[in-house]
């Protein structure tokens, strides 16, 4: 866990995850994270004012959840769509 050699460990990236990160592993923008945080769909832990971390597995299982009711309550949105799509 934490660095290694100055290097983030794979779990670090997992639980402290910068709003960068997260938009790379979903291929969406930095202010699509930040806004699915605002709105409530994702969590995130803030520290010191503005600085935002998340833990991915966390953002996984809220992504997923939220997928779920979209689909639930709208049959017709697609899949395949992406994520910027269905949230």
């Amino acid at each position: 866990m934490g660095k290694l050699g100055g290097v983030m460990s794979d779990s670090t990236i997992h639980s402290h995850a910068t709003p960068r990160q997260v938009a790379e592993r979903y291929a969406v923008t930095v202010p699509t994270v930040l806004g699915w945080h605002r709105a409530g769909i994702i969590p995130a832990k803030v520290a010191m004012g503005r600085i935002y971390r998340f833990d991915i597995a966390e953002v996984d299982k809220a992504l997923a959840c939220h997928r779920r009711n979209v689909f639930a309550t709208n049959p017709n949105s697609n899949p395949s769509q992406g994520h910027e799509n269905v949230l």
